[in-house]
């Protein structure tokens, strides 16, 4: 898709994801230029099914599905080892300063039904020191995310931490998702290179993607997609697990990044910033808000922000023409108007989400379901 951001006037606009829908059963892929004709049929593939409650075993590290009772005590321990909370400026949460908030944190978060948490048992010492989630599902086309990563200092760096990672991409793909994605912010040099040491190519920058902690926060994008590349990055995975590439020490003889980089369709390196947090480290610009008078002919801009309201049914009269909320009373003019593209099954409607449909019918039975929806 494309994106108009509006920001202190500039407007621009950027193109994004790899394989993010699966439209008429075939990829996009950004990175190529795009073909006039169907390619790339799927007519084989099926939805995949949710990512469910399974512990996943490998040589250093257990993931366990989350429970908070059960989990907290180590993961209070493991986090306390950070007492400034640096490793979740970057998140959407705090730290927690006590048990209590950490496990209303993991109360909240344990039932989720949009993300599946796994938490993250170093095997050596049996305890648990990190959590994070296959999130983001989206089962219609067959893309999921591994996000909302947290590991104490104790994992960090460790061959645990990193297979940990390895097992949740390993099983998405398992599961029959065609596309692991990655995002986190692009001030966040530490997220940004393990995306890629792990084998996930950079494909954009989302510019003010959210508005957090009084931030602006942009979203770098990283993915792995399905079949010959998702292979080649798990054949260097396993190869980098190899118990030969660990000396008595523990200590890797070949790094994971270095195998992972022929790998890559296209690198990034962590944005630089002229605004800091607290800490002092790089982030987004403070929020501010664009603000129209009622007659929308006058701009100011206030400090803070405001959410925004949903779109209402609403018409906007312009010069050349007007935008009227559909309703069903359109079925027969667009009918009418869409007929070339009603009766050609590879005319517009073949790069668009819905159609071709075959009869006036489900045309109408179309436009009904768009009427009413509320999204979009």
């Amino acid at each position: 898709f494309f994106c108009l951001c509006v920001d202190d006037g500039d407007l621009t606009a950027s193109a994004v994801h790899a394989s993010r829908f699966d439209y008429k059963s075939r990829p996009l892929n950004c990175m190529q230029a795009p073909a006039d004709t169907p390619s790339s049929e799927l007519a084989s593939w099926t939805p995949p099914p949710r990512p469910h409650r399974r512990v996943l075993h490998g040589r250093f590290v257990r993931v366990e599905p989350l429970e908070a009772e059960r989990h907290c005590d180590d993961l209070h321990a493991a986090f306390s080892a950070d007492p400034e909370h640096l490793r979740w400026e970057y998140r959407f949460q705090s730290g927690f300063a006590t048990r209590a908030d950490l496990l209303a944190y993991l109360v909240s978060i344990e039932t989720s039904t949009a993300a599946y948490y796994g938490v993250y048992v170093d095997l050596t010492t049996g305890k648990a020191a990190g959590l994070g989630s296959l999130m983001s599902i989206d089962q219609l086309h067959g893309s999921i995310e591994i996000g909302a990563i947290m590991l104490a200092p104790s994992l960090s760096r460790t061959a645990a931490g990193t297979e940990a990672l390895i097992l949740q991409i390993r099983w998405a793909f398992s599961l029959g998702y065609r596309r692991v994605e990655w995002t986190c912010d692009p001030h966040n040099a530490a997220s940004m290179r393990a995306a890629q040491r792990l084998g996930f190519s950079f494909e954009l920058t989302q510019r003010q993607r959210h508005a957090t902690k009084g931030r602006n926060r942009d979203k770098a994008c990283f993915a792995i997609c399905d079949g010959a590349e998702w292979a080649a990055v798990d054949a260097q995975q396993r190869a980098w697990l190899e118990p030969t590439n660990f000396d008595d020490a523990g200590q890797q003889r070949q790094a994971l990044s270095t195998l992972t980089a022929p790998l890559l369709r296209c690198v990034a390196a962590a944005e630089p910033s002229a605004h800091s947090n607290a800490n002092g480290q790089p982030s987004g610009a403070p929020l501010r808000q664009r603000r129209w008078s009622e007659d929308e002919d006058e701009v100011r801009w206030c400090a803070g922000w405001v959410t925004p309201p949903r779109p209402v049914r609403k018409t906007l009269s312009g010069e050349y023409v007007s935008c009227v909320p559909l309703t069903l009373e359109h079925a027969k003019p667009l009918g009418l108007a869409f007929n070339t593209m009603l009766d050609s099954p590879y005319a517009l409607w073949d790069h668009l989400s819905d159609g071709p449909f075959p009869t006036r019918e489900s045309f109408n039975e179309w436009l009904g379901r768009q009427s009413v929806s509320t999204d979009p």
